[in-house]
């Protein structure tokens, strides 16, 4: 595994794959704080790709100011270690400076899909998701890139994006990865104590118990009787302890994000298989 931090190492080491058809690179972002569903993501490239890259790199730009940037998790040494472990070709640790930041071109994520979901509470999130993910596609030119759906919203904002952009990159969505328990792994998932992750379960669990409800729903669609479950999910979500910030159905899934104390989390599943 090479360690690259500098973009004109990126240019060296990538140089040789570019210029070989033979040798497909497959780009694996993440902000730092590797779990099993991030090697899943790097699990999921390699069935795709000969050469695997993956980025660490914690993005102010989709940070609201008061949200957790300064507080988000970081464990470079430990993530080195399990990227090593997983047997990828590059990481990308990339160092750029506020100025380098600011500098870089501005991309609007698609304004129909950001207004929903998390879109609405996260004002501007994804358009620095956008200006970001854009720049790393630019400066790394892969050939895949590989999304968790846990974020479901960003999947589809950033295959507009590649439309928009007209990159020839192929995005590759990657199932949720879960805990024991049915907690969807995330990053954020440190903040919780061991109690605190049993609660969270609850999050999926309570989805889950709605799945089969809302799938007889759907055909022929049945608007108010899917609103009542909806509402069912928000109801014991708020009785379990959880501030909900909401319960929504798009893309044939339910999604859901609630704050177990000041930790936000998210999760869906797939209504209809």
């Amino acid at each position: 595994m090479q360690i690259i931090r500098k973009l004109d190492e990126l240019n060296e080491f990538l140089a040789p794959v570019w210029a070989d058809d033979n040798d497909l690179l497959a780009y694996v972002p993440t902000m730092g704080a590797l779990h099993s569903g991030h090697v899943s993501l790097i699990h999921k490239a390699k069935e795709v790709a000969q050469k695997i890259i993956v980025s660490i790199f914690v993005n102010p730009l989709q940070f609201g100011p008061n949200e957790d940037l300064d507080s988000y998790p970081r464990s470079i040494d430990e993530d080195i270690i399990k990227l090593w472990a997983a047997e990828i070709d590059y990481l990308y640790i990339p160092e750029l400076t506020e100025v380098e930041l600011e500098s870089l071109t501005k991309i609007n994520a698609d304004r129909e899909i950001s207004k929903i979901l998390c879109g609405k509470s996260r004002s501007g999130h994804f358009d620095g998701v956008c200006t970001i993910v854009n720049h790393f596609f630019k400066t790394i030119k892969p050939d895949f890139a590989v999304f968790g759906e846990k974020d479901f919203q960003q999947v589809k904002i950033i295959e507009q994006m590649i439309l928009e952009q007209a990159f020839n990159i192929t995005l590759i969505p990657a199932p949720i990865f879960r805990e024991a328990s049915g907690l969807a792994m995330s990053s954020r998932n440190s903040y919780l104590d061991d109690q605190e992750k049993t609660q969270a379960a609850f999050i999926y669990e309570s989805i889950l118990k709605e799945k089969q409800l809302l799938e007889d729903l759907l055909f022929p669609p049945q608007e108010e009787q899917i609103l009542n479950s909806i509402n069912t999910i928000k109801e014991k979500l708020s009785n379990a302890g959880f501030r909900v910030d909401y319960v929504e159905f798009h893309w044939s899934r339910i999604f859901v994000a609630a704050y177990l104390g000041n930790t936000r989390l998210i999760d869906n599943i797939e209504i209809v298989t």
